[in-house]
Formats: structure tokens, sequence, C-alpha cells
């Protein structure tokens, strides 16, 4: 192998964990019960991905099936970018997000006046009951609330990094009550409220925001209906402290936009519309962030992004849902000063997020973010493959304001650390040793513009970047 060609492999490790520096980082028939008639049963459906059951509390973890039965007691667990089904065999409906676990902990066995309690350890969950409780109950619990729904719809997502609980009533009556004080706020149609951390009381009632809706639509199908006809309420955060002068501060500009994002990748702290902008000075020159292309809507969404460096081109893809933004992929990278040389990258695992809804970005809230990619490089007509592993633990440091040419906005101050862990193959069996990097990162955001500054510490060294121009349609 040519020293060209090696040198080529170790420059792909060194650019692969620049490129992750810069980052910082439909519905089917409900399954017949096999249940005796009259008496309830809970069955598992429409597994995607890693799924686990287990019989009782202290039981073993084990693949489910679909078809298999949850008895109380019993606990079903969901893996990253994996989702289930629970059907009630009295019509009620539930569905797990990824990296949901959640204990049966009661189900009476008559249909009247029903019984059903639920302990949740971690992630989201979406329920429908249809049916008239009567002097029955449907609770969800937490180790920081219970959230009661009456009928119909209800959603609840519990955060145990930092005791965070939100509830969600689509349609219906909800009750969210805090395990602390007993202090409780009641939910109508289209309304929400949460519990900000442990030993705390629940928000007032509030309009659904998007992200709520967002969620019910992308993972409820059965919710179509209901959805259809909210009105979402405003985004959670407030407002820029200040007005950008004439030019957009920075040397830069907002053209338009509102507080509503166009798509689910229109983020309020890194709007990424087409066209959009973002330049920034650094150690090696200039580095420009442009978003080529976005497609999709306020769902669901995808975007393309292209960073220029004086020494290449990298270009992200972006994905955009109710949970936040992702990106971990690289299309292409290739490097100015050496020729047919190519870099392409493909995800085969990854779970959590880059940058979470704006509503869940207050002082001390912490989320993981982790990714695995098949890597196929090409130099002078030679193919070699490897593997790369990255994770990140964020979490927001605080909120102070933040000034960009002169200008005032709402600010975001994310800390945290990532591990960068690469490794390729060489034609004829020859691999090279897995490549490790550590390293802990600031990044600095304003509401309405984007990534304002960020600095990675790895192995004594640090890399930073702080933004001069940007223009934003």
């Amino acid at each position: 192998m040519s020293r060209k060609i090696l040198f080529s492999v170790l420059m792909f490790l060194a650019l692969a964990g620049l490129a992750c520096s810069l980052l910082g980082g439909a519905s089917t028939s409900v399954p017949a019960s096999t249940a005796l008639a009259g008496t309830r049963s809970a069955q598992l459906s429409e597994l995607k991905n890693e799924v686990q059951s287990r019989a009782s509390s202290t039981g073993e973890w084990q693949s489910a099936v679909d078809g298999a039965q949850v008895a109380a007691g019993g606990g079903v667990k969901t893996g990253d970018d994996s989702r289930v089904r629970l059907d009630i065999s009295d019509g009620t409906i539930l569905r797990l997000a990824p990296q949901t676990e959640f204990e049966l902990k009661q189900l009476s066995p008559e249909a009247a006046d029903s019984v059903t309690q639920l302990t949740l350890t971690a992630g989201k969950m979406w329920a429908a009951v249809t049916t008239a409780l009567g002097g029955g109950s449907f609770d969800v619990e937490t180790p920081v609330g219970v959230a009661t729904v009456r009928g119909s719809y209800m959603s609840v997502e519990y955060f145990p990094a930092n005791g965070q609980m939100i509830t969600s009533c689509l349609e219906g009556k909800c009750r969210l009550t805090s395990s602390a004080s007993n202090k409780f706020t009641d939910l109508n149609t289209g309304q929400q409220s949460g519990i900000p951390g442990f030993g705390q009381d629940p928000s007032p009632a509030k309009p659904i925001d998007i992200a709520q809706i967002r969620g019910w639509s992308v993972e409820f199908p059965e919710a179509a209906q209901f959805v259809a006809t909210l009105t979402p309420g405003p985004e959670p955060t407030a407002t820029p402290a200040g007005t950008p002068p004439a030019g957009g501060g920075a040397g830069g500009q907002v053209i338009g936009g509102g507080s509503a994002g166009q798509t689910a990748c229109d983020h309020p702290y890194f709007p990424i519309r087409a066209g959009a902008t973002w330049t920034y000075s650094t150690p090696d020159g200039p580095m420009t962030w442009s978003v080529s292309e976005v497609t999709g809507d306020t769902t669901s969404a995808a975007a393309v992004v292209n960073i220029n460096l004086s020494a290449g081109q990298i270009t992200y893809h972006w994905q955009c849902d109710a949970n936040g933004l992702t990106s971990y992929d690289f299309v292409s990278l290739n490097i100015g000063q050496l020729s047919n040389f190519v870099i392409n990258q493909e995800v085969i695992g990854s779970s959590g997020v880059w940058l979470p809804a704006a509503e869940l970005l207050q002082p001390g809230y912490a989320w993981s973010f982790a990714y695995q990619l098949k890597t196929t490089m090409t130099v002078e007509g030679q193919t070699f493959d490897g593997a790369t592993d990255v994770s990140q633990d964020s979490a927001v440091t605080g909120a102070e304001s933040v000034t960009v040419g002169g200008a005032t906005y709402d600010g975001l101050q994310i800390g945290g650390n990532s591990v960068f862990t690469s490794q390729m193959q060489i034609p004829g069996g020859l691999s090279i040793p897995p490549t490790t990097s550590n390293s802990t990162f600031t990044d600095v955001y304003a509401r309405g513009v984007g990534l304002v500054s960020a600095a990675s510490t790895s192995d004594g060294s640090t890399y930073s970047y702080e933004l001069t121009s940007f223009s934003i349609p």
C-alpha cells in the first residue's frame, strides 16, 4: 500500500473526528385476543426492532414476539429506534416510543369498572382509552407524578435523569398529579401540563404545543381525526430579548420567518431552512454552513447541509421530527488536497437526538445521542471498509441571553462530552487498530439565529469557532 493511501486512511480517522466535532455532534388491525371471553388481557403487536418483555418485575428480559401476552406484573421495553403496540381487549391501545420501559402494575380482569395501572420508568407512551371507565381508572405513574385519563387520548413522557414529566391530553379529560404534594392540574381536549423535576408541582394547563402534536401525528395514527382539528399553542420558550438591527447583526440577515417553524427542521434555536447560511471563523480559516435542501413538513422533515472548509467539503444529512434535530451521517467527505479521495457513510444504528425539541431545553435538562456508521473510503481506485461509533452526553448548562452583532437574543448554553471511535479494514485482511478520541464541548445558541459559538477540547488541544455572519430566509 502506497504512503499516499496510508496517509489518506489516517486522514480519514482525523477528519471523521472533525466532522463529528463540528456538530459537537401506518396502522394495522388489532390482533385477535386469545384470552377467555370476559377477561381483560393485553397483547403485543407491530413490533419494530428491539422489543423485550418479562413476566414479572424480577423476571429476566426476553425478546418479545408478535401476539405475546402481557399480564399484571409484567413489563415491556423498547430499544433504540424501536416501537411496539399494546392492545388491551377492552379496546384500549397503547404505543411505546423508542427507549421506553413500563410495568403493567394492575390489569383488573373485569371489563366493567376496569382498573389499569402502569408504571413508566423512562420514555414516552401514547394511550387511547375509548371505553367508559365507570368507577374504574386508567393511570400512568412515574416517580414524580401520576397521569390519569378519563377518556380518551393521553400521552405521558418521563425523563429519569432530571425527573421531568410531560402529559398531553389530545382529546377528552386528563389529570396530572404531583407525587410530592398531591397537587394536580386538570386537562381538557388540546391541553398539556408538565412537572419540571423531582419534588415539584405540575404547571398550569396550556394549549398543546407543536412538538406534542407532531408526536401524536407520527406515532399514533389512530388519533389522526383529532390531530387534524387542533391548532397548536405557541412555542413554550420566550421570544428574542431584542430585535436585530438592519442587516441582521454579526454581518448577517434574518430575511423572514415567524415563531412557527416552516418544517420540523426549523428549530427555534437552529432554524434549518433552505438557503440559510452561517459563516464561522476557525483556526484554519473561514467555515460556511449552507442549507441546500429541505423536504417534509412540520411533522417530519429532512435537510441537507454542506459545510465548506479550507480542507474540503462535508455534506450532512439531517432528520427532524417532534423529538428534535438529528444529524449523524455525511454523504461524502471530499478532501481538496487529494484527488480521487471520497468517503461515504451509512447509518446502521442510532439513538437519541442531537438537539431536542425547544420546550425541553431548560437548564438542567440532559440527554444522550449515539450512532454507528458503516464507512466506505475510495482512494486511487482502492476501497476500504470501516466502522465508526459516536456517543455524546449533553446538558443545558445555562439560558443566558446572547449578543450577536449588537442584537440581544434569548440564549442557550449546552455542555457535554463525546466519544468517537473509528476503525478501517485494508484490502488483504490488514486492520488498522481502532482510534478513540474523548472530548468535552461547549456550544452557545441564539434563538432565531442558530449556533453562535462552539469549542471542544480533546487530549489537551482545543478547537473552536465563532459566528461571523448569517442569513436566515
